[in-house]
């Protein structure tokens, strides 16, 4: 069956999981929860009408890899994209999914819906920001939907975010340009818009590390509570109690000291990060090493266009291609050398402070003094590419 006469609500991701119990979690593209509810007596029906009176369904989803028949014939009914995650999702992976939101699951049918919605809005959160830095050069008034442009791109109406851009513009009623003008800037101006961009991209990276920071708080509170429930266990068994009991609960409480010590030190890596960021040292994104596989998942979690990567480990260069998509790379050895030949801007990490947080860090250098380097190294790179290229096609 067909849905038709559907009013154009929110745009939302549907988080699906079916059974006995079927839950229904939708998730709007700014990353909120619209809704969330489970129900043993949701029959198709009944979830189609719920899902429709909710929102504007843009992607269904679920949690396998092989989708449900019921999951199936919902996103049929709607006309849009079905999202199955590239093998099952496992409990531990789900529940890190949802734990950014403080929820009372009512059952674990809920969590999994949910934590399908947001693996599915993590594969198109790439798409969603180049849409909203594109409609933002264009200076689109905020009646333009980000939405409908994602919308005929995932749908597959479009092609690219220009082809969706341009078949919405025809559109009046959805969408209203402001007036060109051509753009006159001083010197003076040009300085204060390239200190702005600066301004945002390092209060993109300290939100990060807020979040990041409140985890490690809330994860320590949590060590500090165990561990005081196991001192409070010690102090409560009996002289008579067994011997091999109390030497249990003294190495749990050794475990959680051990836990919490590990906690406080990636605290205060973080609150140095934060604080060479605020004293303008350069905000980068850290890899352990080069291969393919750690590239492309710093790239979706974080995107690496833009921004600088800084790689620890000399060796695998699988990865090569995707650092290109970076702004430049801090790095050493042979790892180094490569980076310079493929034309990348490439600087030794021994050379330079830094300062690590996990997939953050911060490194001592200020953007003038890099854009200079950038610009001399390319010009030794272009130098010997011209080099090569005489050598390999020599002049009759």
């Amino acid at each position: 069956m067909k849905l038709r006469g559907v009013a154009l609500k929110t745009s939302a991701i549907v988080g699906i999981d079916p059974g006995v119990t079927t839950a229904i979690a939708i998730l709007n593209l700014d990353r909120e929860v619209l809704s969330l509810k489970s129900s043993k007596s949701f029959s198709l029906e009944n979830a189609l009408s719920f899902i429709s009176s909710q929102c504007r369904p843009l992607m269904i989803s679920c949690d396998v890899a092989k989708a449900p028949k019921v999951v199936e014939k919902v996103a049929a009914a709607f006309s849009v994209k079905l999202f199955m995650p590239d093998e099952d999702l496992h409990r531990l992976g789900k529940s890190r999914l949802v734990k950014e939101f403080d929820f009372q699951f009512s059952n674990t049918h809920e969590r999994d819906a949910l934590a399908s919605a947001l693996t599915a809005h993590d594969s198109i959160r790439p798409l969603l920001r180049r849409i909203e830095e594109r409609l933002e050069k264009m200076r689109i008034l905020t009646r333009f939907s980000r939405d409908e442009v994602a919308r005929k791109i995932i749908t597959g109406e479009s092609r690219n975010i220009n082809k969706a851009i341009a078949s919405l513009s025809a559109k009046p009623d959805l969408i209203r340009a402001r007036p060109k003008k051509r753009p006159v800037k001083s010197s003076a101006r040009a300085l204060l818009d390239v200190r702005e961009k600066e301004i945002h991209a390092l209060r993109e990276m300290l939100s990060i590390s807020d979040m990041r920071i409140r985890s490690l708080e809330k994860r320590l509170v949590g060590a500090e509570e165990r561990l005081s429930s196991a001192k409070l266990s010690v102090q409560a068994v009996s002289s008579s109690a067994n011997e091999m009991q109390i030497a249990a609960l003294k190495t749990a409480a050794s475990c959680s000291d051990k836990e919490r010590i590990r906690l406080d030190a990636e605290l205060e890596k973080c609150r140095r990060v934060f604080s060479r960021l605020s004293e303008g040292w350069l905000p980068v994104l850290v890899a352990e090493n080069c291969e393919k596989s750690v590239i492309k998942s710093l790239d979706s979690r974080y995107g690496l266009e833009g921004r600088w990567l800084c790689i620890i480990s000399d060796g695998k260069s699988s990865g090569l291609k995707l650092a290109k998509l970076s702004e430049g790379v801090f790095c050493t050895g042979s790892l180094l050398d490569a980076m310079k030949y493929e034309g990348v801007a490439a600087l030794n990490l021994s050379d330079f402070k830094c300062e690590r947080a996990g997939d953050f860090g911060a490194i001592c250098m200020d953007r003038e003094t890099l854009g200079k380097i950038k610009s001399e190294q390319f010009a030794s790179w272009l130098e010997g590419y011209k080099v090569r290229g005489s050598r390999q096609y020599p002049t009759r």
